[in-house]
């Protein structure tokens, strides 16, 4: 397992079927289920790519089965911060360590840029992922978004995370402890989803 930036030869068609396939799998029941079916091949590819944004890949044996996108907040009210967007696995390889490794990653990678501040968004109603960060030591804010997917109505929840001085070390899939203790958990959650489904 290998978890690296994305490169110019990186198929970006295999790193929008993670997030596909991942929104397909975590979203069953949260959003409605006509707008996961209507979802289109490479529906993120372009987006991959943005000014400001840096993603990193997991690599298993070849493949690319998980990835994960951060930048400085987006949001004025949070200035300084930074942000993580996305956060997706496919779904047959949620729950061995693969996101809590990518996610630890990315806060080393945070940290190096310089940000202590970190924060993200959740569905309300993604209490599988919700879980997963309270583990890995992000606590839930007063700040929400009002969103609508597929027509539905639903609401973003902030976490928040505040890197300590020590650096943080990102553990390999399998692992049974993070940096602070926290137990696995699969990570297939939604985040940033109003840059991902601009165009929508």
């Amino acid at each position: 397992m290998e978890i690296r930036r994305i490169r110019p030869d990186d198929s970006r068609m295999d790193i929008s079927r993670i997030y596909e396939e991942s929104w397909k799998s975590a979203y069953k029941g949260i959003v409605p289920q006509a707008y996961l079916d209507s979802i289109p091949n490479g529906h993120w590819a372009p987006h991959l790519d943005q000014p400001g944004w840096h993603t990193l890949i997991c690599v298993d044996e070849g493949r690319a089965i998980g990835t994960t996108s951060f930048c400085e907040s987006r949001f004025q009210q949070f200035p300084s911060w930074g942000e993580i967007i996305s956060l997706y696995l496919l779904p047959e390889y949620a729950g061995q360590g693969y996101g809590k490794a990518l996610l630890e990653a990315a806060l080393c990678e945070l940290k190096q840029l310089g940000f202590r501040d970190i924060f993200l968004w959740v569905l309300e109603e993604n209490h599988h992922a919700r879980l997963f960060y309270e583990k890995m030591g992000f606590n839930v804010s007063d700040a929400f978004l009002e969103d609508q997917i597929g027509g539905k109505p639903l609401r973003e929840v902030q976490y928040t995370y505040r890197l300590p001085d020590c650096v943080v070390r990102p553990s390999k899939a399998g692992d049974k402890h993070s940096a602070d203790g926290a137990d696995d958990g699969d990570a297939e959650s939604e985040l940033g989803r109003e840059d991902v489904r601009k165009g929508v």
